[in-house]
């Protein structure tokens, strides 16, 4: 079963609808250098990620980790992607990818 996790504003992210991206940096979200606030999905997996509330359409995505990428020795970002119960309700997020820049 889903987890029910506070959400982010997604108005702390940038929206790229060509690439179908959102965007932010770690520090709009308040983390702090070696903490990422990713939070267990659901109760019987393992799967870490976070949520997002749209307040313009009073909606809550679920996004999961998917990767970090490190270039030169160092952290430059991580990647998440939207559930499938996420996929299945708001079908406009099905081809989206997060990335929470490391600051």
């Amino acid at each position: 079963m889903q987890l029910h996790i506070m959400p982010y504003n997604v108005n702390r992210f940038t929206h790229n609808a060509e690439a179908k991206l959102i965007f932010t940096e770690a520090s709009d979200l308040n983390w702090v250098a070696g903490y990422t606030d990713f939070k267990p999905l659901y109760d019987d997996a393992c799967d870490v990620g976070l949520a997002l509330f749209n307040p313009r359409t009073n909606s809550t995505t679920y996004w999961y980790f998917v990767a970090e990428v490190a270039e030169h020795g160092g952290l430059t970002h991580w990647i998440l992607q939207p559930t499938i119960e996420s996929c299945r309700e708001h079908p406009g997020v099905q081809c989206y990818t997060m990335h929470i820049l490391n600051d």
